[in-house]
């Protein structure tokens, strides 16, 4: 009899359309419902510093957690980024959306945001072999044509400009992710 109960609330459930979140709102590969294609907006995202990744020899990875204080959104596509010397100037890296040897190569998707979640960015640059030109002091991301998030501090002293032209010089970035091993390149 209890199993037939069991079965009964599972019947219910699938019937009914279960909610597709874990406990404390992360995201989950549940499609949106029609009404919760709602672009998240960049006053509604906070940025943090996400964990150490260990790098692989010569890579500065920067994985960046975002999360939205606002009602569940959708967010898509690539973060604009935009970095700074400690004096505020403006430094003009190469960007690439392809990948590298810690950034994942898969493409940008659609990644459902609930309240209280997140999603990751991972950015990664090779060292400078012959010398620094520039030392990041900051790491600013918004949303393209819709605002600027926040800033971040690199955690890697080697986060610096190479000079125009120098492997270093290039910032591969991930796509939006819903976790962090998402936005790494899995081996």
């Amino acid at each position: 009899m209890r199993s037939g109960l069991a079965w009964a609330a599972v019947v219910i459930g699938l019937a009914t359309g279960c909610r597709g979140e874990w406990p404390g709102g992360s995201p989950v590969s549940e499609p949106p419902a029609a009404g919760a294609r709602t672009t998240c907006d960049a006053a509604q995202l906070r940025l943090s510093a996400g964990p150490d990744i260990s790098p692989a020899t010569g890579q500065n990875p920067e994985a960046i957690r975002l999360t939205n204080t606002g009602p569940r959104c959708v967010l898509d596509g690539y973060p604009a980024v935009r970095f700074t010397d400690p004096s505020g100037s403006a430094i003009r890296f190469r960007l690439s959306q392809s990948g590298d040897q810690m950034v994942t190569a898969h493409g940008a998707h659609r990644v459902v945001v609930p309240h209280g979640g997140a999603a990751w960015v991972v950015l990664n640059k090779y060292r400078c072999d012959l010398g620094n030109h520039a030392r990041v002091g900051e790491i600013e991301l918004g949303l393209a044509g819709a605002g600027r998030i926040g800033t971040v501090g690199p955690d890697s002293a080697g986060w610096a400009y190479c000079g125009p032209g120098d492997p270093g010089s290039t910032v591969h970035i991930s796509p939006f992710e819903p976790r962090l091993l998402a936005a790494l390149r899995q081996h």
